[in-house]
């Protein structure tokens, strides 16, 4: 292959991957980034940061667990002291498994560290911060203080107006902060806010693993919930988005009252989780395997708790 030709993927891999990535196409994405492996040695120190990093996200996305070890090999001098290199790892244990895990929270605290020693204490931290910490505490039952998170990183990224994308993930973490709170208008406000976004950008993937069955859950024991349901997974299935498919079949068992059904999607979502690593690891999966009579409680409460899913 041409010296030129090679340069000019290894100049590509970063936009197509930061692009496809955006969209949710992560297998896709990791096709590439595989595909990408012999150029590598002919990207710019810049390239090659930026093409590792987006590779650890996409492998984060897909379920598998080695994105931190992908973060590892960046040895660039500029990054490894900054908030950029804490909230990359924060991404990726905020996205890896059905709950964050424990690394999370080391993180979190590494990247207020971090902001603090260098006055980063603006919108950037906010944002950067704000929608992990406040998705942490979320999956800890902590609502009313994830509640404060998320709307003061919400209100930093509408300032500072950089990524419609988190701000359209804030939301929909927001929504279903206060579906947990019990206050379910604010909830399908901000989740439809979120939808309307997503749709709009083609944000798919944070669409049909997130917002669309945190709808589900807010018309739990309503014929809509079925619908953002079918919604959810016609979307995953065209992205190939398996974790997301895993989550709405769960959601689905929880909120339908079909025995039969849900002895199906028991069967179908253990033949997925096999395949993704920080699945198979995660607790939450783990819980609602071992205990998938009381997971399917036929819930028709919108209030209800789905154990953090």
């Amino acid at each position: 292959e041409h010296e030129a030709v090679r340069k000019l993927r290894a100049a590509l891999a970063p936009v197509r991957l930061t692009k496809l990535h955006s969209q949710g196409f992560f297998d896709q994405c990791a096709e590439i980034s595989n595909d990408s492996e012999s150029v590598v040695n002919v990207m710019s120190p810049l390239q090659r940061k930026e093409f590792l990093r987006v590779r650890a996200w996409v492998q984060a996305r897909r379920g598998f667990l080695d994105g931190p070890n992908i973060l590892d090999s960046i040895q660039d001098e500029g990054y490894l002291p900054s908030l950029l290199r804490a909230s990359d790892y924060m991404a990726v244990y905020r996205f890896q498994g059905l709950l964050p895990p424990a690394e999370l929270r080391t993180w979190l605290e590494r990247g207020r560290e971090i902001a603090n020693a260098n006055g980063e204490d603006g919108s950037g931290a906010e944002v950067l911060v704000g929608e992990y910490h406040g998705c942490a505490l979320l999956a800890e039952g902590n609502y009313k203080d994830a509640e404060e998170l998320l709307r003061k990183a919400l209100v930093a990224e509408n300032a500072d107006k950089k990524d419609v994308r988190i701000m359209a993930r804030i939301q929909a973490a927001l929504g279903e902060t206060y579906r947990l709170l019990d206050d379910l208008d604010k909830a399908g406000h901000f989740l439809e806010v979120a939808t309307a976004f997503q749709e709009e950008h083609g944000f798919d993937g944070d669409l049909c693993e997130y917002t669309l069955p945190h709808l589900a859950k807010l018309h739990a024991g309503q014929p809509s919930a079925d619908g953002y349901l079918e919604q959810a997974s016609t979307c995953a299935d065209r992205l190939l988005h398996r974790k997301a498919m895993l989550r709405i079949l769960l959601i689905e068992a929880r909120i339908t009252q079909n025995t039969a059904r849900r002895e199906e999607i028991l069967t179908t979502a253990k033949t997925i989780a096999s395949t993704l690593p920080a699945v198979t690891v995660c607790p939450l999966w783990q819980r609602i395997e071992t205990s998938w009579q009381e997971w399917c409680a036929g819930v028709t409460n919108p209030k209800s708790e789905f154990w953090g899913i």
